[in-house]
């Protein structure tokens, strides 16, 4: 599963950069919302399988194998890797906010047309 997740990861930073590039930037910032979602959700499934990895070893109190520390160590450095690219980017994330917002309020208020 770590395997899965690494790919993930190494195509979502690879795509986060060059959306947030700066000559194009403004041209896509539905690309932009869409990959922050993604990296959003990509480290809170890491998060959650290291959690989980850590809630089913305390109670057994056996040490862990190799491999399971390794699989271990290599999800920590990956939510590290995630934070590191936000916090890299964090200025032109900062520019975009509004501009996301208002996409996102219009797409709402396109979905809330119809119901009134």
């Amino acid at each position: 599963d770590i395997q899965v997740i690494n790919d993930s990861l190494s195509c979502w930073s690879v795509s986060f950069q060059s959306a947030i590039h700066p000559s194009v930037f403004f041209l896509h910032l539905c690309k932009l919302h869409y990959m922050m979602l993604q990296g959003v959700v990509l480290a809170d499934r890491i998060h959650m399988l290291v959690l989980s990895m850590l809630d089913l070893h305390m109670p057994l109190e056996v040490p862990l194998k190799r491999d399971k520390a390794k699989s271990f160590c290599q999800m920590i450095v990956s939510l590290k890797a995630i934070g590191d690219l936000f916090h890299m980017k964090r200025p032109s994330l900062v520019r975009s906010l509004p501009h996301i917002i208002n996409m996102i309020q219009s797409d709402i208020e396109q979905l809330i047309v119809p119901l009134k």
